[in-house]
């Protein structure tokens, strides 16, 4: 998944010590290159002006082509708005969000197989979040389908007899992309996870909808 994997390569250079503007520039035209569309990041000081329910230890470093749904850009410099809450429209917004932090976490690991195999965490941890907040329900379910997460998890791959598996995990997750949006790249995607524990994959007994 090149998307996947593009946020891989450039996430640790992001979070390298760069002056804030200097790392929306290259962040920017990282993601023209990846969507092939002007994109526009917004980063330092401009993000005070975005309030979001976050876990503990997680911090917002960039909100990128951030607009309402009815398509209207959203200048952090000039405007204050929440992610925690619907538009009085209500509509919503979206856009590229990076973070930084980690999080030590339990739930469940599934492997199933739609379009293409994927693999997902449900979070059962309870992260402290506001249950009111539209952004959090982000934090609950992240996408981890990559090759090498699938390596440290030792995760099988579907098959035709058994189209799903699942098994009870905890891991360390760092760092983080959200994916805002209608489209199938919508979710959260973790820069790096370290499997702590993971108990046998079996069949699913409810799968994944």
């Amino acid at each position: 998944m090149r998307f996947f994997l593009t946020f891989l390569v450039f996430f640790s250079l992001f979070l390298s010590a760069w002056p804030a503007e200097r790392q929306c520039s290259k962040l920017s035209k990282q993601l023209e290159f990846e969507y092939d569309k002007d994109m526009k990041c917004q980063c330092g000081l401009a993000l005070q002006n975005l309030e979001v329910s976050l876990p503990a230890g997680v911090k917002l470093v960039a909100a990128c082509d951030l607009v309402t749904t009815d398509g209207n850009s959203v200048d952090l410099s000039k405007k204050r708005i929440s992610l925690d809450k619907y538009l009085s429209s209500g509509g919503y917004y979206s856009g590229d969000f990076y973070f930084s932090g980690q999080l030590i976490l339990t739930g469940e690991v599934e492997v199933s197989e739609s379009e293409a195999t994927d693999m997902h965490f449900e979070v059962t941890s309870d992260l402290g979040l506001d249950s009111g907040s539209v952004f959090s329900q982000y934090f609950k379910h992240f996408e981890i389908g990559s090759d090498e997460n699938f390596r440290k998890l030792k995760a099988p791959r579907p098959t035709e007899s058994q189209p799903c598996r699942q098994a009870k995990a905890k891991m360390i997750v760092k760092d983080f992309r959200v994916n805002v949006s209608d489209t199938d790249r919508d979710g959260l995607f973790p820069y790096q996870i370290q499997v702590l524990s993971i108990s046998p994959f079996k069949k699913c007994s409810v799968p994944r909808e």
